[in-house]
């Protein structure tokens, strides 16, 4: 399974995702969406991050559009983020 690097994250001690990096690459979607380096990454398609179970994070991979919500400068933000079959499957 291999999927495209579009952007890289450091998990807190307290369980909090963070954006390190955004890959500065043509298609990289979530770049065009909104998503910046330092951004809280708090849910994925409903699914709060700190609670992630192994079936949420495989559908969340599986899945052709990611709603995240991201907590920016103190402020909750919701992104849309539609990947295309090449993200999903590998190249």
């Amino acid at each position: 399974f291999i999927q495209r690097y579009y952007y890289s994250t450091h998990k807190s001690q307290d369980g909090r995702l963070f954006v390190l990096e955004i890959a500065d690459m043509p298609d990289n979607h979530y770049k065009e969406a909104g998503l910046e380096k330092g951004d809280e990454i708090i849910a994925i398609n409903g699914h709060q991050i700190k609670d992630l179970t192994k079936e949420e994070s495989i559908a969340i991979r599986e899945s052709t559009e990611r709603i995240m919500d991201i907590l920016r400068d103190e402020k909750q933000l919701r992104i849309t983020v539609v990947l295309d079959g090449k993200d999903i499957e590998g190249e």
